[in-house]
């Protein structure tokens, strides 16, 4: 379950240096304890790193748009944040007695200082156990506390999962990003405009046009992919 990346991956070489840890494997359902979210900073960079190099090639292709997986230093770039226009959050999971990270989200402030771009992505043993959820919480809380008006991301056209979630957290597709992708947004405040804050008969309107982008983008679609959210 993947948004696609705020900042462009290069492709390199990983350095001998890179940690050759393996991914943290999820306990079984009924032992798996939560994870524990914590925002990022720049020691968490080599934990980032095996992170990354984990994903499956399908959630690399989701988070980073089918770039090659960072070196070290692009790793130490992403956990590298201000807090304020750039905020990043880890969730931590247990692996063989040692703490590993199993998903990331972060947001980006735009230019204009009233919106941001969001990135999101668990590890695919860990997809389904409410880490994405916990992720995007944080996301949401800081968002609103920052004042911005929305949050928005781009998740390709056959992600149909990672849409899914994103519409269970008050994401609507309203912009088709090229041919590969669209761009879902979450309006945030007491004043959003959404079906729920409507009255029924100005909501049927809005529900009507939402199920039609909906439908337009189904179809645009490739067969989707199977694959772990």
């Amino acid at each position: 379950m993947s948004v696609n990346s705020l900042v462009p991956i290069i492709p390199a070489a990983t350095p001998a240096a890179t940690p050759a840890a393996a991914p943290a494997a999820a306990p079984a359902a009924d032992t798996a304890p939560a994870a524990i979210v914590r925002r990022a900073c720049a020691e968490d960079a080599a934990s980032f790193l095996v992170f990354m190099l984990g994903l499956s090639a399908l959630s690399t292709r989701q988070r980073f748009r089918g770039a090659a997986v960072a070196p070290m230093s692009m790793a130490t770039q992403l956990c590298t944040v201000d807090g304020a226009r750039h905020q990043a959050w880890l969730a931590w999971g247990s692996h063989c007695d040692s703490a590993a990270v199993v998903g990331e989200a972060r947001f980006e402030v735009s230019v204009c200082g009233r919106n941001a771009k969001l990135a999101i992505a668990v590890a695919d043993d860990w997809q389904g156990r409410g880490v994405g959820r916990a992720l995007m919480d944080e996301l949401l809380t800081a968002a609103r506390a920052a004042g911005l008006s929305d949050l928005h991301g781009e998740v390709l056209n056959d992600n149909l999962r990672m849409q899914a979630f994103m519409r269970r957290h008050g994401f609507d597709i309203d912009t088709f990003e090229g041919g590969n992708a669209v761009r879902m947004t979450r309006i945030l405040g007491a004043h959003s405009l959404n079906a729920h804050s409507l009255s029924p008969s100005a909501a049927r309107p809005l529900g009507w046009l939402r199920s039609t982008l909906a439908d337009f983008s189904t179809r645009r679609m490739r067969p989707a992919r199977t694959h772990a959210d």
